[in-house]
């Protein structure tokens, strides 16, 4: 039975509840140098000075907990690991659950505490609500202190394994921080198109933003090409999680191959186990409010009453009950019964016994290889099911990101829509000056000659009628004007605020790319996927980001945009129609001049007070393209932001491809293992079953002997 490789208790792998500082003091351990490999003189060692099994106990689990580290190598060895010894694991201080079991069984007796392993099943990183559960895979115990049941696992206890950087990856992520830490807020200046008839000094104007400088910029461009690497390690930092944990927070994560050993009794099968949505909720609160209170357990004390036979025969009926999927058990359990069998038909005399003895023996032995021959298309099975779990979880995260993708594009698309009106107006506004400047030319070229000559001939009427068309010219010139001047402070107004809420949504975080930039750290470093709880709580808020961004970028920035634009262009619209009046009204000026209705004074003062109208516009159009140049700087930085979220969804992406792969590769590799534990035990139980066939054969064939010498005898 020693050389039965129990290889499915190398399995192990840790839950997601956060590392805490163990609660039980480093005070109550003494100095044990020197008696650590003996573990007669470790438990005197440890006992001394204390009067009760909790006090023991506590000394116990708090000296395994500090000194054996987990055997990483062991749990990812294909051919598995063998039986426990204390020794082996006193010499090197470290090995996997079953290790730990023993060991805490081995102490706990010495110390005459009664303590027992149990083993099955634990929810690792792989595993989901709603999966099926095929073999077990821990071990953990049950220790009885003042006829009370407590269950602890000091495997989870001790620590866990995650995820770090590698040194120099360390160093390279150590050293993009500090460059980003020094982001500094700098100062742009727009200034306006100079013009020799316009003052510039007053029409500057000034953003601020938070960059790096160029030498930070392109060593951090230099770092970014450096690939990130990591590796696992295990931190050794006790966690009360599991130490005496109230069986109903335990069962969350673990339960046993024989059901009554969990202390409770909620769930009935392992469907029960497998689909409690508490795992999903699982979280620090959960041990941090539970109540680590006594446990009865009649069918616990029972177990010791019974004989090998009947413990087998009860562990295999439970288990079976409990998931009829786990066929590792009820071969463990036939193969032990079988061994029974023979053992006891080994000193049986009645050679009718001994026959019905060796043949319930290779009955069980039977039994115990259709079960691992099961075991083994059930690994195929459960293989499936992960690879196609995983899978889906990438095709959903890819499928969800294709979506948020056109979004950005759809974002994207807008943002260069409003980026080219903006683009438009301002160069409307270089046309614009040079068509101001043309019509003050052309307004002033009309009173430029000596002498305007009139064709025709005119009449008092026509004089009259002139009078008349210049006066509402005048009028109309001046309404467009007034017009003009109320347009212009709204749109005075509206191009610095739209300038201001650009630069604001640029130094503003986006909300919406933090999503990715988590969903990405949350795959690659602890390996996290769609199903998990903290990845899905993030996800679910990106639509309402989403939403809110394209309402927040519409409502503030796009329709202003689209307000500035259109009213930038009913300006130069007014503007146009008004200096053409003025030129209208300023050809009629020189008529009625002409005619003495007008002083030639008069003339020029209204050609004077044009072409300084005309000119203040220059100045104003001129003055405003260092307000319009940051709005349309702002866009390109508005759309620089945006891309990088759409570069984000890619990395989120790439991140998840990385999962997926670990993940499958782990998959294949829990495969290669979990086929291994039934094809060895095949062979185990094989040649167990052809040794007892053998010594049958052998048996018959001496009694066979016996009775043909019995018959010679007689006929002598």
């Amino acid at each position: 039975m020693r050389s039965l490789l129990l290889l499915l208790f190398s399995f192990l792998s840790f839950g997601l509840a956060a590392q805490e500082t163990f609660t039980l003091s480093d005070s109550i351990l003494p100095n044990t140098t020197g008696f650590e490999r003996n573990p007669v003189k470790l438990v005197q060692k440890l006992s001394e000075g204390k009067n009760s099994d909790k006090e023991k106990f506590d000394a116990i689990f708090t000296w395994v907990v500090k000194n054996i580290r987990y055997d990483y190598y062991s749990y990812l060895s294909p051919s598995g690991a063998s039986m426990p010894r204390v020794d082996r694991i006193l010499k090197y201080k470290r090995g996997i659950c079953i290790d730990y079991a023993y060991l805490m069984d081995t102490l706990c007796n010495l110390a005459g505490i009664q303590n027992v392993s149990i083993y099955g099943y634990a929810k690792d990183d792989l595993f989901d609500v709603n999966d099926s559960i095929y073999m077990d895979n821990h071990a953990w115990n049950a220790v009885k202190l003042n006829n009370y049941w407590y269950l602890y696992d000091v495997t989870w206890s001790s620590g866990k394994y995650m995820w770090k950087y590698t040194k120099f990856s360390k160093r390279i992520v150590d050293a993009k921080k500090k460059l980003l830490s020094k982001g500094k807020e700098k100062k742009v200046i727009f200034k306006s198109t100079r013009i020799t008839e316009c003052d510039t000094t007053h029409f500057s104007y000034e953003q601020t933003y938070t960059a790096l400088s160029l030498k930070h910029r392109l060593l951090y461009k230099l770092l970014s090409r450096f690939r990130i690497k990591k590796r696992p390690y295990f931190a050794k930092v006790g966690r009360p999680d599991y130490y005496l944990t109230e069986p109903k927070v335990f069962a969350i994560t673990h339960f046993p191959d024989n059901p009554y050993w969990a202390l409770h009794s909620d769930y009935k099968t392992c469907r029960d186990f497998e689909t409690d949505s508490a795992y999903y909720n699982l979280n620090d609160s959960t041990y941090i409010k539970q109540k680590r209170e006594p446990n009865f357990c009649l069918d616990c004390d029972s177990y010791f009453a019974l004989d090998e036979m009947a413990k087998q025969k009860q562990l295999r009926n439970n288990s079976y009950n409990f998931n009829k999927r786990n066929r590792f058990i009820t071969w463990l359990c036939n193969y032990n019964i079988a061994n029974i069998f023979y053992n006891k038909s080994l000193p049986e005399t009645d050679s009718t016994a001994k026959i019905n003895l060796i043949d319930s023996s290779l009955t069980y032995y039977s039994n115990a290889k259709n079960d691992l021959r099961q075991c083994v298309i059930n690994v195929n099975k459960e293989n499936q099911l992960q690879m196609a779990k995983n899978t889906l979880k990438s095709r959903i995260l890819y499928d969800e990101n294709k979506k948020h993708t056109l979004f950005m594009h759809a974002i994207i698309a807008a943002t260069y829509k409003e980026t080219g009106k903006m683009n438009h107006f301002s160069q409307e506004n270089k046309v614009a000056v040079k068509r101001f400047r043309l019509k003050k030319k052309k307004l002033s070229g009309i009173t430029g000659n000596v002498e305007i000559k009139s064709r025709g001939f005119r009449t008092k009427e026509n004089v009259k009628a002139i009078q008349l068309k210049f006066k509402k010219d005048v009028e109309t010139a001046d309404s467009l004007n007034n017009e003009f001047t109320i347009l212009l402070a709204s749109y005075n107004q509206m191009v610095p605020e739209l300038s201001d809420k650009l630069w604001k949504k640029i130094k503003l975080q986006d909300s919406l790319a933090m999503p990715f930039v988590y969903g990405s750290i949350y795959r690659w470093l602890y390996l996290l996927d769609n199903y998990k709880k903290v990845i899905v709580e993030e996800r679910k808020n990106i639509g309402k980001y989403e939403k809110k961004y394209m309402l927040d970028l519409q409502d503030s920035i796009f329709f202003l945009s689209e307000r500035c634009a259109d009213s930038g262009m009913q300006l130069f619209d007014l503007l146009e129609k008004r200096n053409n009046l003025y030129i209208e009204s300023t050809k009629l000026a020189a008529i009625l001049t002409e005619e003495t209705k007008i002083s030639k004074d008069s003339l020029k003062k209204f050609v004077k007070l044009n072409n300084d109208r005309i000119q203040e516009n220059i100045c104003w159009v001129v003055g405003g393209t260092s307000k319009l140049k940051s709005v349309v700087t702002g866009y390109k930085l508005i759309v620089n932001r945006q891309k990088m979220i759409e570069q984000l969804i890619k990395g989120e992406n790439r991140s998840e491809y990385g999962r997926y792969k670990e993940v499958n590769r782990e998959i294949l590799r829990r495969k290669v293992k979990f086929r291994n534990i039934p094809m060895h035990n095949l062979r185990v139980t094989s040649r167990g079953k052809n040794s007892v066939i053998h010594y049958k054969r052998n048996y018959l064939q001496s009694l066979k002997e016996a009775r043909k010498k019995e018959k010679n005898k007689k006929h002598k």
